[in-house]
């Protein structure tokens, strides 16, 4: 791809795809960009969720968070201008009982 001459930003990285309530949810998004700059950004996803400037995305999910799923769109731009978009759903399970 570097030899191609063609500008490229895609991602490399998928997220889990569970989580269960009063649990934390960490992902760390990768990406490949030939012009570097790479930005993150939380597009849309549940409250309290956040992506960090190194594209860390984290949510601590409230114990009483109703079982269900939640969509997630993380948005990465590079010093191009160029941007794509990761979309996903994540499904919220019931808060597991302590032993």
């Amino acid at each position: 791809m570097e030899k191609s001459g063609i500008d490229y930003l895609f991602f490399t990285s998928q997220p889990a795809s569970t989580v269960a309530a009063g649990n934390g949810f960490t992902y760390q998004v990768t990406t490949k960009s030939k012009k570097g700059g790479v930005k993150y950004k939380l597009e849309s996803g549940p409250d309290g969720m956040q992506v960090s400037p190194q594209g860390k995305a984290e949510w601590k999910v409230p114990a009483d968070f109703a079982p269900g799923e939640v969509n997630v769109i993380i948005s990465v731009s590079d010093s191009t201008g160029q941007e794509v978009l990761q979309t996903f759903t994540l499904r919220v399970e019931a808060a597991r009982p302590k032993d």
